[in-house]
């Protein structure tokens, strides 16, 4: 398997509709609650795995602005 699978945040929730919202608390918890917007959003399927492949834009105090990747697995998301 690719190290970047699995180092992915693994998100566990029964409702498929709610993963999205758990992603972006995350994200703002992980950068401390500063100023990033999602730049792309990609869903990834790898083997018997769903993966959430998401790239924000993160706002540095210096002006700078880096571009950050973030990789959920949301497998158990779909599963019932």
């Amino acid at each position: 398997m690719n190290i970047i699978y699995d180092r992915a945040i693994i998100i566990q929730t029964n409702f498929a509709y709610r993963f999205t919202s758990f992603e972006i608390i995350c994200i703002t918890n992980i950068l401390d609650d500063v100023h990033w917007d999602k730049a792309e959003q990609s869903l990834i399927y790898e083997d018997d795995k769903k993966y959430d492949k998401i790239t924000i834009h993160h706002y540095m105090s210096d002006g700078d602005i880096i571009e950050r990747v973030f990789w959920f697995d949301i497998t158990e998301c779909f599963e019932k």
